[in-house]
Order: structure tokens, then C-alpha cells, then sequence
């Protein structure tokens, strides 16, 4: 799905933290090419599991989560670049990803306005 938007998956990490389950880094194919953005995949910390059927939110941010290498000190991301959450994929699926698909346009659009 990532494709018809113009994203690919660059790389999928597992995280070792009770408020997310995974982390994605996805580049734009579309113009420009080298706009890059990250997809937290936010979990209930209270929950049983962390895996994608417990997600509540799904945070896109053009700044590495902290979490991104486990080793590091606290990273780049301090909310400077991050978007506001998408609720759960879980529930209402298809309103949701139109939600997740326009940030990341919008995203990408504000890629462009900043790069000339």
C-alpha cells in the first residue's frame, strides 16, 4: 500500500520500549526522492502485548524517534519535526490510512517548500 502513496519501507525495526511496537523509516519514490520520514507505531504501555492489533496511534516525524538505536543517548527527535498522531490502523481502517497518506503528502509537499 505504501507504493500507490509513492513510500517504500527503507527499514522496519522492533523496538524494546512498552510505549511502541515498531519503528518504520519510509522514503518518498515520488518527487523528491530523498524525503525520508519515520512511522512510530505507538502502543497502550498498560496493554498485554505490543504487536499491531494493540497499536493506538501511529506518529509520523521527519526526526529519528530516540528509540531508533537502542544504544543511543536520547536522539534528535524532540517533537521538532513530528507530526500529531493517527489513531489506531485497528479500528476504522480505511479512515485512518487516508488520515496517515495526507500527513505524509503534506509532509512531503513541506519537504519540497524547504529544500529550495
Amino acid at each position: 500500500m505504501l507504493g500507490e502513496f509513492g513510500w517504500e519501507l527503507v527499514e522496519a525495526r522492533t523496538i524494546e520500549q512498552l510505549w511502541v511496537a515498531e519503528i518504520w523509516l519510509i522514503r518518498s519514490s515520488w518527487s523528491p526522492t530523498d524525503c525520508e520520514v519515520f512511522l512510530s507505531f505507538e502502543t497502550d504501555p498498560e496493554g498485554p502485548s505490543n504487536n499491531f492489533s494493540k497499536d493506538w496511534f501511529v506518529r509520523p516525524s521527519r526526526s529519528r524517534p530516540f528509540d531508533w538505536f537502542a544504544e543511543d543517548a536520547p536522539g534528535t527527535d524532540e517533537n521538532i519535526h513530528s507530526r500529531g498522531a493517527i489513531p489506531s490502523l485497528s479500528t476504522k481502517k480505511e479512515t485512518h490510512l487516508a488520515e496517515l497518506f495526507k500527513e505524509l503528502a503534506d509532509m512531503r509537499n513541506e519537504f519540497v517548500l524547504h529544500s529550495k
